[in-house]
């Protein structure tokens, strides 16, 4: 049995392949988005850790000669660490600018806005989450509202605003971190010797929740007490504790720098 050939007309076969021409186009932009979207970017810079005894950096103990552990000439040391778009994340911790005191919306208000504005600007170009952390205003009359300069910001794909009232426990918040394939943290806000030590999102519980954890401080500072606002001397001290026992200390040039002049690979 023989079946006839039909010829199409040509406007109709003319009109398939116009189709057939656009949808190709159309999957190579799509694929051309999602290619973009997965760029993985990069940067090393060093990083820097307190201890008394010299530690062995596979096993994480300290090194031991003639039955004594190893103390370190200085107590101070640096290690070049790797950050990447797919396992770090920033957290921003109160940034409030309506706090029920002028002194210290004005002292933490110019922190945000010469140090942690700009890294996370910076940072979010090239795709590092960041989190925002602050109080609902819903119930609050003060200490929840953040800069307006954050709503831009909070329009980007990787940047989340996070209410306190609503994060059930460290445990919740870690575990969304880690189906994101988040490992390590950067911390800056306020204040470094009360909310980002003890929150539910503060360093204790998430280096306890098993990240790893770095600090700016020039992207912070502390509560001072009356003789130190011109110091700094408590946030100095922070520092230094949170650098012995809990992370590790960016310097602020280092990261920015670094993130001017990052590097980018496919995963």
């Amino acid at each position: 049995m023989f079946y006839k050939k039909i010829p199409l007309p040509f406007s109709f076969s003319f009109q398939w392949i116009i189709r057939i021409i656009l949808f190709v186009y159309f999957i190579i932009i799509l694929s051309h988005i999602s290619y973009a979207d997965e760029i993985a970017y990069n940067f090393d810079i060093p990083t820097t850790k307190r201890g008394y005894f010299l530690i062995d950096e596979t096993t994480g103990i300290p090194k031991f000669t003639k039955g004594k552990a190893i103390i370190r000439k200085s107590d101070q040391y640096s290690t070049n660490t790797s950050f990447s778009s797919t396992d770090t994340a920033f957290f921003v911790i109160d940034p409030w600018d309506n706090m029920p005191s002028d002194f210290l919306n004005k002292y933490f208000g110019k922190i945000t806005n010469q140090y942690i504005l700009p890294l996370i600007r910076k940072a979010n170009h090239y795709n590092f989450k960041t989190f925002i952390f602050t109080n609902s205003c819903k119930n609050l009359s003060y200490s929840c509202s953040i800069p307006k300069s954050f709503n831009d910001l909070l329009n980007s794909k990787n940047i989340k605003l996070f209410f306190w009232q609503e994060i059930p426990s460290s445990l919740d918040l870690a575990n969304n971190l880690r189906q994101m394939g988040i490992k390590k943290i950067i911390y800056t806000g306020f204040a470094s010797n009360c909310c980002i030590l003890f929150r539910s999102a503060g360093m204790i519980d998430m280096q306890k929740q098993g990240f790893q954890i770095y600090f700016v401080p020039k992207a912070s500072a502390a509560v001072e007490t009356t003789e130190t606002w011109v110091t700094g001397e408590v946030h100095k001290f922070t520092s230094t504790v949170i650098a012995q026992n809990l992370g590790s200390l960016i310097e602020y040039k280092d990261i920015f720098q670094k993130l001017n002049s990052i590097s980018s690979c496919t995963p």
